[in-house]
């Protein structure tokens, strides 16, 4: 089992609504700007979640949890 976190930032081109997801072998939570946008707690799922973001930059962060032992991440 382990845990990864990743920050950084996300350049949005223009205001407007933007779409982020993922899918996860067991859970995953992205937030941007400090809020909740995707809850995945779905195995082998894809979740999506929607966030209205003004043009600019954005704090992002994206948790994945692992509790079996299959694992790998993919871009």
């Amino acid at each position: 089992p382990f845990s990864i976190e990743w920050t950084g930032q996300l350049i949005a081109p223009l205001d407007g609504t933007y779409r982020l997801g993922t899918t996860s072998i067991n859970s995953a939570r992205v937030f941007v700007d400090g809020a909740l946008v995707v809850d995945d707690l779905l195995p082998n799922d894809y979740v999506d979640g929607a966030v209205s973001l003004v043009r600019g930059p954005h704090d992002i962060r994206v948790r994945y949890e692992a509790h079996t032992g299959f694992n790998h991440i993919e871009r």
